[in-house]
């Protein structure tokens, strides 16, 4: 597995180089041959009678959207998926953009300049893509983000080509705060976006997308999130009645919010408190197995708590939300795991030692009351029950649902299903 991530790693990085090249001299042609030489078919959706080829330009988390809104009913599935990583494109946009301003979300033409430099990469780009229809016939592509800056434009090439262009909008889970903090961005910084069809998980990023004129009624549909069917259906697993699994916090939630206003919350000393309680835990109970989940490309070894016991282990592979499967206990703060904790029926605490409940409120909006542990004791009490109660199968309470529902959209356990008829119908 190493010597093909690397392999692949090599090959993505050797591709850059020569797209750097190619691209100064206009070699649409080469350049549309080594994308060619770059997609990889997405092995973990069986494909019959293949009538339809779809271009995905990678992403982790929507790649995974995908193959659980394939998962089922394979043998009627006559559409392959192809990977492309996204880096190929950025090289491109990033030597005709040269010194202007760019970065995700921030999509807007700001000078004629730009305007103009943008328009010179629409056409080129047109020309590479015509070049890979012609080399291997493709019908749709799938972003994950409306708001990327290489492919916020792309839409209108692919509809001159007669392409369906279709997002699965990954970034669909905010809070409160983050929905006010988005509005200003998405209405202010960046322009319409006129893709086919628009995946998001919640009622409330549509209503954020249309009440900021990005995009009409028509584009934007709501499917929840696919890849949240995994734990909906961990509800009829039994976990180990032992392990906790806790989802490291971060100390910065929203990178928009520092790019746009510069506000940051800091959870420095919750991420401290929480460090040292849980250490305090596995110390004096040594029958416990507790597991501290990183998360990728922002944790490293070196954020794993020293000093611990034997009964704690770090690990920041993907997806996260595997690690559902055997936990009995899931402790996590301001983070989608929470809700995909419930959705799974797992025993979820989200500690918030001392702070202020109304900052909390923005931040950590609709969840459940029972879930909040505010000091030691009630932590450590909590972790007592739970360990000593047996695994059960209860139906969601209206609370919980509400939750899973504002966030994921996906309380029936059925996203993958909305994802896969959106998909189909409109390719």
């Amino acid at each position: 597995m190493k010597l093909k991530i690397y392999l692949y790693l090599l090959r993505r990085n050797i591709s850059a180089f020569f797209i750097k090249i190619f691209v100064r001299f206009k070699f649409n042609f080469l350049i549309a041959l080594i994308l060619l030489l770059n997609l990889r078919k997405m092995k973990k959706i069986q494909t019959n009678n293949i009538k339809k080829k779809v271009i995905v330009f990678s992403k982790s988390g929507g790649i995974e959207d995908i193959n659980y809104a394939y998962l089922s009913n394979n043998s009627q599935n006559n559409v392959a998926f192809y990977e492309l990583s996204r880096g190929l494109l950025k090289e491109i946009f990033k030597y005709f953009i040269k010194d202007g301003e760019f970065r995700d979300y921030y999509t807007i033409d700001y000078s004629e300049k730009i305007k103009f430099r943008k328009n010179e990469y629409k056409k080129f780009i047109f020309k590479v893509f015509k070049n890979l229809n012609v080399l291997w016939k493709f019908d749709a592509c799938i972003s994950f983000n409306l708001f990327y800056y290489a492919e916020n434009d792309l839409p209108e090439l692919f509809q001159k080509l007669k392409k369906k262009f279709i997002v699965i909008h990954k970034e669909s889970v905010n809070s409160l705060e983050e929905s006010f903090i988005n509005f200003e961005i998405y209405s202010k910084m960046n322009k319409k976006f006129f893709g086919d069809k628009v995946a998001v998980y919640s009622e409330n990023e549509k209503q954020l997308l249309l009440d900021s004129n990005i995009l009409q009624k028509d584009q934007v549909e709501v499917t929840g999130c696919s890849r949240t069917d995994y734990s909906y259906n961990l509800r009829d697993y039994t976990p180990s009645q032992n392990e906790i699994v806790y989802f490291m916090m971060t100390n910065m939630r929203h990178s928009n919010e520092m790019s746009s206003t510069g506000r940051l919350v800091d959870w420095s000393e919750l991420i401290k408190k929480t460090n040292d309680y849980i250490k305090e835990l596995a110390q004096k109970n040594p029958n416990l197995k507790i597991i501290f989940k990183g998360k990728k490309n922002v944790h490293t070894y070196d954020d794993f708590p020293k000093d611990l016991p034997d009964n704690c282990s770090y690990s920041n592979s993907n997806p996260g939300d595997k690690f559902l499967k055997n936990a009995n206990i899931v402790i996590a703060f301001n983070s989608t795991i929470v809700f995909e904790a419930i959705l799974a029926n797992r025993n979820v605490i989200i500690p918030v030692f001392d702070i202020d409940e109304e900052i909390v409120k923005k931040y950590i909006y609709k969840s459940p009351s029972n879930v909040f542990t505010n000091t030691k004791k009630k932590f450590f009490d909590k972790v007592d029950e739970y360990v000593k109660i047996k695994y059960s199968q209860k139906t969601m309470t209206n609370e919980e649902k509400e939750s899973v529902q504002f966030y994921l959209g996906n309380s029936d356990g059925k996203s993958g299903q909305r994802l896969r008829n959106l998909i189909d119908t409109n390719i």
